[in-house]
């Protein structure tokens, strides 16, 4: 296919084109962007926009910060004025009235699986109205799926009246607002592409999030599905360094050293991986884990669990903050359903989970086949993005709608974190959290009180 064929010409000259064009549109089109670090630096996502004008294209494809492979009719492509620039920056054609649209569909799975950005309009055609959207089609949906990546959508204000449909030529006004989305992930519905109420859900919800993020308004719900699902005020809480004083899974570790079932090498070499953790020269500290781990192979899960319950029992009054014992309580006080969040074990998680009175937790699994230990994590470690996908598959899977979100964390791995919450705090951050969170007017917080829910009262719930 072409893009296979002029991959490397296509990525340069779009590039080229994407970056003169951002010069033009910033100077007299485009008022305001915001979000657009919601797209990811790497990897395929399906991007979903509404379509009001011609300019809806040239300027999200100008001032993004990755190219964009649009889904365009066939016209543009047959155009003595757009021929060359939809062949030079790869998009995709759509033939409308054809009953064959395999190679368009080849298209954007090819563009996927290469781990690029789709564009698409859901609504297919300019809308005429102003403040409402068309119905969506479905294609949105049965592109993720099938390909199982995110749909990042984008809300965009103004075009209409740069040019509006049926308008012969376009007015010069700097009143374009483009707003990104977080991601929104439905790994839950990998594979059903083929499934029309899923699609129809799907497709919805992406619809809602695009209404919110440009002012519009979206009538066109048919889906029962969105009546199962309940809205939540949503606080998303770091358990190390945030909660507690030390790491929880090194200190675990000391435990287990403490009743001899590691060597006192292999706690050498796991405290200088948690150590080259900690100052944020390896991304996560999996190798620590692995350590650990062995020493729990073919064992009944009882035994690793009598060890937390031991070890939680020795250190609980020592190793927390003050505020730590009440913040759960406070949060659901105001009507917040509270989720630890943590990289560490479940076991580990859990207990201290309980114990905050915390409504659920994010932690990595341990791999268990028939009551025993595997020695083996269970689908990879929770840490960084992937944190995330656990927590948006959980809110899919017990159907709630997440609002209002607050994350708390003190580590820079949560920073994906921190850009899905509506509101982030950095509490006695690490460096590059630090550095990030002034870069991005994130407060900053360090704690040994109950500082914490102090400024969440003051600064988001009682606004």
């Amino acid at each position: 296919m072409r893009i296979e064929t002029h991959s490397k010409y296509v990525k340069l000259s779009y590039g080229a084109l994407r970056r003169i064009a951002a010069i033009f549109m910033k100077a007299f089109l485009v008022k305001k962007t915001s979000d657009f670090e919601n797209i990811p630096k790497e990897g395929g996502a399906v991007i979903a926009m509404n379509h009001q004008s011609f300019f809806d294209f040239l300027t999200v494809a100008a001032v993004a910060p990755r190219n964009i492979h649009f889904l365009a009719a066939e016209k543009f492509f047959e155009s003595k004025y757009w021929r060359i620039l939809m062949i030079a920056t790869g998009q995709i054609r759509v033939d409308r009235k054809a009953d064959d649209k395999t190679k368009a569909l080849q298209g954007v799975h090819t563009h996927l699986k290469a781990k690029t950005l789709v564009g698409i309009f859901p609504e297919g055609t300019r809308s005429h109205l102003k403040d409402e959207m068309l119905k969506a089609f479905t294609g949105v949906a049965k592109f993720a799926l099938e390909n199982n990546v995110p749909i990042i959508p984008i809300g965009i204000i103004g075009t209409h009246e740069v040019m509006a449909k049926g308008d012969k030529k376009p007015k010069i006004k700097k009143v374009v607002e483009i707003h990104v989305g977080k991601p929104m992930y439905f790994e839950k519905y990998k594979g059903m592409q083929d499934n029309k109420e899923i699609c129809t859900f799907v497709t919805e919800r992406v619809m809602l999030e695009i209404a919110k993020l440009s002012g519009k308004t979206y009538p066109h719900i048919e889906s029962p599905m969105h009546n199962d699902f309940v809205d939540k005020k949503i606080a998303l809480i770091d358990l190390d360094g945030t909660l507690t004083k030390e790491q929880t899974q090194g200190l675990f570790i000391k435990h287990l050293r403490n009743n001899n079932l590691i060597s006192r090498m292999d706690l050498t070499m796991i405290y200088i991986w948690f150590t080259l953790y900690k100052l944020g020269l390896v991304s996560n500290p999996k190798k620590a884990l692995q350590f650990v781990l062995k020493k729990f192979v073919n064992k009944d899960v009882s035994v690793i669990n009598n060890h937390v319950d031991n070890f939680y029992n020795n250190t609980f009054d020592k190793n927390l903050y003050n505020q730590s014992l009440t913040l759960g309580n406070q949060l659901k006080e105001e009507n917040y359903y509270t989720i630890l969040t943590s990289a560490a074990v479940q076991p580990i998680v859990k207990k201290f989970a309980e114990k905050l009175n915390f409504d659920h937790y994010i932690s990595t699994e341990l791999e268990v086949v028939d009551g025993r230990l595997t020695g083996k994590i269970k689908g990879g470690e929770h840490h960084g993005l992937r944190k995330v996908h656990a927590l948006v598959n959980y809110f899919e899977n017990n159907k709630i709608n997440p609002k209002n979100i607050i994350a708390i964390s003190d580590h820079h791995s949560d920073i994906p974190l921190l850009k899905y919450a509506n509101y982030a705090i950095s509490v006695n951050p690490n460096k590059k959290l630090l550095k990030y969170s002034n870069q991005n007017n994130i407060p900053v917080l360090y704690l040994n009180n109950d500082e914490l829910f102090q400024h969440i009262k003051l600064n988001i719930i009682n606004k």
